[in-house]
């Protein structure tokens, strides 16, 4: 499942991808009887799978469409989830520490120069992290 990150990649494609990743991360969870709940700072995702997703697919998603094969696969997926894995949005750069995490691994990704997407699994120095440089 892991994507490789494309140089012309924008934003929204990567917090699209990012959601979508953490959907195949939550079913997994799901599957093995945990409870799980997916956090993000992107309305565009949230909105695209869930409220914009309602519409399109009920007209059969005739609209055009950026990241519409992707929007498709996600919105498919989340409809296995949606009872079960609630998506709430949190404001980005406010000083929530998961969010703030999130930030700051991606810009370790990018420092690193890490092509594809990946679960982490080592040690996380969180501490580290948080106080890295945003800029």
């Amino acid at each position: 499942m892991p994507d490789v990150i494309h140089e012309q990649g924008t934003n929204n494609s990567a917090e699209l991808k990012a959601l979508r990743c953490a959907l195949h991360m939550a079913t997994k969870e799901v599957h093995e009887g945990r409870t799980v709940a997916i956090f993000s700072d992107s309305q565009y995702s949230i909105k695209s799978i869930t409220i914009w997703g309602d519409k399109r697919s009920a007209k059969d998603w005739v609209s055009a469409l950026k990241n519409r094969e992707l929007i498709i696969e996600m919105y498919n997926l989340y409809q296995e989830l949606r009872d079960e894995v609630p998506i709430y949005y949190v404001s980005g750069h406010a000083g929530i520490e998961g969010n703030e995490l999130a930030d700051r691994m991606a810009m370790q990704g990018i420092k690193e120069q890490e092509r594809t997407m990946i679960a982490y699994l080592g040690m996380l120095d969180i501490e580290s992290l948080l106080l890295m440089d945003k800029g």
